[in-house]
């Protein structure tokens, strides 16, 4: 919804609006959301998914919602640093990764043939996929899944803009660690599995 209008005042008038995806932008105020639109589509302009960099190299961290949650915890239960101002702490999961160790392990995870090579600086998710719902819904019901829209498991442009950033977008954990103790880290392979395993747990996904 932070997309859809700025906040702007008077505030003591009711109104419900229905947003659905075509509403233009508001015309008046400010919005964060619609200046890092622009910015990365002027930055995204003209590449490709899947850059050699993205594949390779240490280019963003993760954040597993177990390791969020216990770090919101400490944070909320520490009297040294809970107040009323609030504090910034990054939670991210530690150890750094790259896309290129972590794709193979997930093809072998769903069962996928692994080609010896799997970057390839052509191949875009929504345009791959975003045709394939039908198909979804038919190993949905063949696996005795839960009725799932496709789009609601997976945000496929999301991805096609995390592969082929030019940016690098890492943190680092020194205050969490070292101001308040907050040790708990996690693999994000490891973290990736296990919410793989509790998926179909819930019957998301086969």
């Amino acid at each position: 919804m932070k997309h859809y209008f700025s906040l702007r005042g008077p505030f003591d008038v009711k109104e419900v609006s229905i947003y659905v995806e075509k509403c233009s932008r508001a015309s008046e105020g400010y919005n964060f959301y619609y200046v890092l639109e622009d910015l990365l589509k002027e930055r995204l302009a003209g590449k490709v998914a899947w850059t050699r960099e993205c594949w390779v190299e240490v280019c963003i961290d993760g954040s597993d919602a177990r390791v969020v949650a216990e770090q919101h915890i400490c944070a909320a239960t520490n009297d040294e640093i809970s107040s009323r101002d609030g504090q910034a702490f990054n939670a991210i999961n530690g150890p750094s990764f790259t896309w290129k160790e972590i794709w193979p392990v997930l093809g072998k995870k769903f069962g996928a043939e692994v080609p010896k090579e799997m970057f390839s600086n052509d191949f875009w998710f929504a345009t791959a996929i975003n045709d394939k719902k039908k198909v979804w819904q038919e190993i949905a019901v063949k696996e005795g899944l839960l009725h799932t829209e496709m789009e609601d498991l997976a945000n496929l442009g999301f991805l096609d803009i995390l592969f082929r950033s030019p940016m690098k977008m890492l943190g680092t954990r020194g205050k969490a660690d070292h101001r308040f103790g907050f040790t708990m880290r996690c693999q994000t392979l490891e973290s990736i599995l296990y919410w793989i395993d509790s998926m179909r747990e819930e019957k998301l996904i086969p």
